[in-house]
């Protein structure tokens, strides 16, 4: 115990006495934060659940308010680092984490001591003297226990918190997977006339990157700082191709990874369990659900949105690309566009418009 003591007092995640220290942070200390800040939070919420018979404000609203963000500055720079510093300890920390984090949101959020003090708030003398942001708080926190399932009984409470728990599951290895397609896929140029247009900034980076793996000549890979000036300047067609199509196809059962880290089967699981959910709460799908903290009204309305959103673009979005496969044509002697040309002759027809590229000024932005 007090070896758990001592490493926990060690441990950045639970320093917030200032900005998360990302350097000191390492995959042995995430789960250990995470425990020690969920038995901080249950005791806290013990502690509140004492005054919810004759709630407050003061008793209640601000001091769930207060464990919420703690928590949040607990985990959140866990959840940053598991996206931009991927590693296998990492993610089997972040792995053993998330039943538990669901568990406790869960807990949290079908707590009916704690809905009935939110209750007692809003229905209370003194709620009209609460300023508007206090009451949208309450107002929402009451939302949220019912999307929660605090007002469901027996096995659909307790189905209601499995699916919440499976769906942070699925959704993290959804991630997961996109980013080992991502990271998996590169392509090896060993010819250096398969260069010609590229940036030197993109050639040294992809030298770099075949250096680090002991290679000679030029690796390019589908990470950002590769894939976009790849398709920008990359003047071989047939390598902007190859490049785009595996770009596109990441994480899916076509492609040249085909099946590999395929996320159709996770996709149809997670509607399959939102469409559950949704339904025990009584909704009749799950975009009727998401739309209860959203500003439309319905899927109907979000439809007729996106419909309007598309007519209105349309117009413009034509003439543009006219103008591209008009420049294609005339300069180039392209007469097939396809999507694989869009960036580089897009890059190219502003050089033709305004004499400038994104490349010129990279040297003043090295971030």
């Amino acid at each position: 115990m007090s070896e758990s003591h001592s490493s926990n007092a060690d441990n950045p995640l639970l320093d917030l006495s200032g900005l998360p220290r990302f350097s000191k942070i390492d995959a042995g200390q995430v789960e250990g934060a995470l425990d020690a800040a969920l038995a901080k939070c249950r005791a806290k919420i013990e502690a509140v659940e004492v005054h919810c018979a004759t709630a407050s404000w003061a008793s209640v609203a601000s001091e769930l308010q207060d464990i919420e963000e703690y928590l949040e500055r607990v985990w959140a720079p866990v959840s940053h680092l598991n996206a931009v510093r991927d590693s296998e300890a990492f993610r089997s920390a972040v792995e053993a984490c998330l039943p538990k984090l669901s568990g406790f949101h869960s807990e949290v959020g079908q707590n009916l001591k704690l809905y009935d003090g939110y209750q007692k708030i809003a229905n209370g003398h003194d709620f009209g003297e609460l300023s508007a942001a206090r009451k949208k708080v309450v107002k929402n926190a009451l939302r949220d226990f019912r999307l929660s399932g605090a007002e469901l009984e027996g096995g659909a409470r307790e189905r209601f918190r499995e699916i919440v728990s499976e769906l942070s599951t699925l959704s993290n290895r959804f991630d997961q997977n996109l980013l080992d397609a991502t990271d998996h896929w590169f392509l090896d140029i060993e010819d250096e006339n398969d260069l010609q247009g590229l940036p030197q900034s993109a050639i040294d980076l992809a030298h770099k990157t075949a250096k680090d793996v002991s290679l000679s000549g030029w690796r390019f890979s589908l990470q950002a700082p590769s894939y976009i000036p790849f398709m920008m300047f990359c003047e071989n067609r047939a390598l902007r191709e190859k490049v785009y199509e595996a770009y596109v196809t990441r994480a899916s059962d076509v492609g040249p990874d085909a099946r590999q880290f395929d996320n159709g089967p996770l996709m149809v699981q997670i509607l399959s369990l939102r469409a559950e959910m949704a339904s025990l709460l009584g909704f009749a799908h799950y975009a009727q659900y998401a739309l209860e903290g959203r500003m439309a009204g319905s899927a109907q309305e979000v439809g007729e949105f996106l419909r309007t959103l598309a007519e209105c673009a349309k117009d413009a979005a034509t003439k543009e690309l006219d103008e591209l496969r008009s420049f294609a044509l005339a300069e180039y002697g392209e007469k097939d566009l396809a999507a694989w040309d869009i960036a580089f002759y897009s890059e190219k027809l502003k050089q033709s418009l305004y004499a400038f590229s994104d490349e010129e000024i990279r040297p003043y932005f090295p971030l």
